[in-house]
């Protein structure tokens, strides 16, 4: 929602929002995610939205998606212990 109300403001007020969706997708796509460290489009198909993008890394697109869902899952057990901390579980 938020890139979604900045495209709006960005000088496209004369354009609907549902046409400024693809576009907003499509940068969130190709955009680097925190946790993973990659993009999803290139975890899912392979594209790369740019060269380097990923803290150097040549890897195979097979070892990317595996250290992906390792960050993932440790971004969620670090979750958890937070969660369990604050509900003392």
């Amino acid at each position: 929602m938020t890139r979604l109300r900045c495209k709006f403001n960005d000088g496209n007020t004369n354009v609907c929002w549902p046409k400024l969706l693809p576009l907003v997708t499509t940068e969130y796509n190709n955009s680097v995610h925190s946790i993973t460290q990659y993009t999803p489009n290139y975890l899912m198909y392979s594209i790369k939205p740019f060269e380097n993008y990923c803290t150097g890394s040549n890897d195979n697109l097979e070892n990317c998606r595996q250290i992906a869902y390792e960050n993932s899952i440790k971004s969620h057990l670090l979750n958890k212990t937070y969660y369990d901390k604050r509900y003392n579980l």
